[in-house]
């Protein structure tokens, strides 16, 4: 019986050991998302007085947005993850039948680009990870999925840049104005105005 017990009692106390380390082969992720982004404020809206809810959101001025990040595991339940994402922000009086709204005919578009650095804390995990453990990761075939339940903080950074947009008409006879001695002080040179019609609300 005792020469039963030691080979038993290794294989209870090796085992977790060695399912423990198994982590560290697959310690590094590279991930990357693609979604939507959107505007909701006081250009565009519901069709009639603003309502400042879900009933003032254009669905004609979403956009794409896309994220990428790395995450690496310090050990098994922390790591330290960096994002990136970027993204594209409008609005328009166009998509709006609201008189007001509708007649001042005004738009705006942005990027939106986001930068962060945090750590993650996992402290739920369901399944395990590496190909050994294909039945625990309730994997079939090539689909499957693993639950993790996390907590973070780190630090980040936000860009913003709103741009407006000149009407046609207007945009031509602003760019080919001069100084006139009574507007000594404003210059709409060709150089000094977008040719494209979009020019910063807010330079950066």
């Amino acid at each position: 019986m005792k020469k039963l017990l030691v080979p038993l009692f290794l294989t209870l106390f090796l085992l977790p050991e060695a399912s423990g380390q198994l982590w560290m082969r697959e310690r590094q992720f590279v991930f990357f998302g693609l979604g939507a982004s959107g505007f909701m404020g006081d250009l565009g809206g519901a069709d009639k007085i603003g309502t400042q809810d879900y009933r003032d959101f254009n669905f004609r001025a979403v956009r794409p947005a896309t994220k990428i990040g790395y995450r690496y595991f310090i050990n098994y339940d922390l790591s330290i993850t960096g994002n990136l994402a970027f993204g594209y922000v409008s609005g328009n009086d166009r998509h709006t039948q609201e008189t007001f709204r509708n007649n001042r005919n005004l738009q705006f578009r942005s990027p939106v680009l986001e930068t962060s650095v945090q750590g993650e804390w996992f402290f739920y995990t369901d399944g395990k990870v590496g190909a050994r453990y294909r039945d625990q990761t309730r994997n079939i075939g090539w689909i499957g999925y693993r639950l993790r339940g996390y907590v973070f903080a780190g630090i980040g950074g936000f860009f913003f840049n709103p741009q407006g947009y000149f009407d046609g008409a207007h945009y031509l006879t602003l760019n080919h104005a001069s100084i006139t001695p009574e507007n000594p002080e404003i210059d709409f040179t060709p150089e000094l105005l977008p040719r494209d019609g979009w020019y910063n609300l807010r330079p950066l």
